[in-house]
């Protein structure tokens, strides 16, 4: 049996939150919300504050009903997090990177739980209505009736079940025609320092990385009290407990890094001459700060007028944003794509976003088992995919010559002449409506004006330049001056015009954008929590209960990717997090308050899920 820890009052909580990203924000600010209202229409969130002014009237019965949510305090919540001292640390670096201007989700995903249109009324309150950049052709008057009915003509070539998305146009609330809009970074930035100054968050968060959790007993040796709950040991060497844990750890799982056909190459360098690091890297070398972008030796080849080549790996939205820094650099580009290039506005159908989300959500959340609902996030998020922005930018980079994109190509073997790659391509067979696959029901998207898509790439205004500098982002310029071009690429091809095509590339690095596959059991920290209490895993997923529980007996929570079995495709977007933080904080205020009966009837009927004679009755 372990030693029971002796700790201070100071660094035991009532709450600990393990990352101090969107998820790990979302989450404190809802312990703290007493009115929360982020999933509710204006209707619901009537009803509720209806629900909520019977708190203080008798019943008949002589018993108070309908009490108020046991909203936490800020000092009653730590969070830690393994990069920075303050939320969205991991955040900020990952957009530094990758120099995005814009945020690829709609302005309704957010982390404020207290109104779901809150985005939009800060940038109204603070008149920066500038910073938006609408999507085109997604809803909104600008869709001609000669393209609704084009798009409505359009038949399924295959069989769709019940669940699936329907091609042609996308429906949409025709009471609200509301245009998406995408806010700028220094916008969401500040958007959620409101939210932290709002919740008075600042001082709840500390760097230090978790390395062990585990749940039983512990000493409060200055109060000389016992408690039970999670005993968490970090990096640093210091112990911290808490009655309730909620994971937010972002995107941590199975790096799908080194590639397998280069690392027996990698395994040779390592051994002799310095660190693989210095030829090839995972995106997560590079948010973490352990791999600068552009890799530092292509920037010096560049620097010394030397012929330099760089091979970025993956089909997302990050390995698109990467090509772009690196042109912008001047660096000539190959994008390796093992399949078709998907293009779609955000990483799951637009069917989850609009009017019959519900109906989406809701074949979900009935499907029998894990493994369908597995299966039916794949169908959904159908692998990485870029937003119409960038497929337009990557197309000028092609047309000028500083990138090359090559689709449904793997790395078939590679070796390493003079310090340089040279890697043997397999390219399948293409056919020409393979050339591009945009998502099957935004087929309206490459109709965008190409000069309105790439506008905000090229035109910064100062107070906005001053707001990114703020945020320790650098953005490189945006004259296009390539200092070399594609020709600097050797590439020889090889094999017969009907078969898959061989050719050999040299370069200087290799960068993989190839994500991180989800994987419970491959968190070091999760490990005395595993062994202890054992749960079902899918697909790397845990199975949590409703409330995103581990078990109904024990207090632990998990948010973000992890949750992906019980809140669907949008778990690990900033959806996600909001709809997460909900059913989390539903759940720690009941069980503190410790009356539940009274609060989930006042959700359901907020939620328009009950009789409202009930209440009646109950009178």
């Amino acid at each position: 049996m372990a030693p029971v820890p002796d700790i201070l009052s100071d660094n035991f909580f009532e709450v600990i939150i393990v990352g101090g990203g969107t998820c790990g924000l979302a989450v404190a600010a809802r312990l703290c919300e007493n009115t929360p209202a982020a999933v509710f229409t204006d209707d619901e969130h009537q009803r509720f504050h209806w629900l909520r002014q019977r708190n203080g009237r008798q019943m008949k019965n002589g018993k108070r009903q309908y009490e108020s949510a046991s909203q936490l305090k800020p000092h009653e919540i730590l969070v830690l997090d393994a990069v920075a001292d303050r939320f969205m640390g991991q955040w900020d670096a990952q957009f530094g990177a990758c120099q995005i201007p814009h945020l690829r989700s709609p302005m309704f995903f957010h982390p404020d739980p207290g109104n779901i249109d809150a985005m939009v009324a800060w940038a109204h309150q603070t008149g920066r209505e500038s910073e938006l950049k609408e999507i085109p052709n997604v809803v909104g008057r600008e869709l001609s009736k000669h393209q609704q009915k084009r798009m409505r003509r359009k038949s399924s070539s295959a069989s769709r079940t019940s669940s699936h998305d329907r091609p042609g146009i996308v429906d949409v609330n025709m009471r609200e025609w509301r245009d998406y809009y995408r806010p700028s970074t220094p916008f969401f930035c500040d958007f959620c320092q409101s939210l932290v100054q709002r919740y008075n968050l600042g001082d709840c968060v500390r760097k230090d990385e978790v390395v062990s959790i585990c749940y039983g007993d512990v000493h409060i040796f200055d109060k000389g009290m016992h408690e039970t709950g999670f005993i968490m040991t970090t990096s640093s060497g210091k112990i911290y407990a808490a009655k309730v844990c909620v994971v937010a750890s972002g995107h941590r799982g199975r790096i799908n890094f080194p590639l397998p056909v280069l690392r027996p190459v990698l395994d040779q360098v390592d051994k002799g001459m310095q660190s693989f690091l210095d030829h090839t890297c995972h995106t997560t070398h590079i948010f973490s700060g352990a791999v600068r972008f552009p890799p530092a030796a292509v920037e010096k080849r560049i620097s010394q007028g030397t012929p330099a080549h760089l091979v970025i790996v993956g089909g997302g939205l990050t390995s698109a944003q990467l090509a772009h820094v690196a042109c912008m650099r001047g660096i000539p580009t190959t994008l390796l794509l093992r399949g078709p290039e998907k293009i779609k506005h955000f990483d799951f159908h637009l069917d989850w976003v609009t009017k019959y989300k519900n109906v989406k959500k809701a074949s979900f959340y009935q499907l029998d088992s894990d493994y369908e609902r597995l299966q039916l996030m794949a169908d959904a998020r159908e692998g990485g995919s870029v937003n119409p922005e960038y497929h337009m930018l990557l197309k000028k980079h092609c047309a000028a010559g500083r990138l090359s994109m090559l689709k449904y190509t793997t790395i078939d073997a590679a070796e390493m002449v003079d310090g340089r790659w040279k890697l043997r391509l397999k390219t399948a067979k293409l056919s020409t409506s393979d050339e591009v696959k945009p998502c099957t029901s935004d087929t309206s998207i490459l109709s965008s004006d190409m000069n309105s898509v790439t506008s905000d790439m090229n035109s910064f205004t100062s107070e906005m330049a001053e707001k990114i500098e703020a945020l320790n982002i650098e953005y490189v310029s945006s004259d296009i001056s390539s200092t070399q071009s594609s020709e600097n690429v050797s590439l020889d091809e090889t094999g017969a015009e009907d078969d898959d095509t061989e050719s050999w590339l040299s370069a200087d690095y290799v960068c993989c954008a190839t994500g991180v596959s989800p994987d419970i059991e491959g968190l070091e920290f999760m490990r005395p929590i595993l062994n202890e209490f054992p749960i079902d895993v899918v697909g790397g997923f845990p199975c949590l209960t409703e409330h995103l529980q581990w078990n109904e007996n024990l207090p632990l929570y998990m948010v973000g990717k992890n949750a992906s079995l019980r809140i669907g495709p949008t778990s690990a977007n900033l959806d996600g997090a909001r709809l997460g933080a909900e059913r989390v904080g539903w759940k720690i205020q009941n069980d503190r308050r410790g009356a539940s009966n009274s609060l989930d009837t006042r959700l359901e009927m907020a939620a328009n899920n009950m009789n409202w004679y009930n209440v009646l009755q109950e009178a």
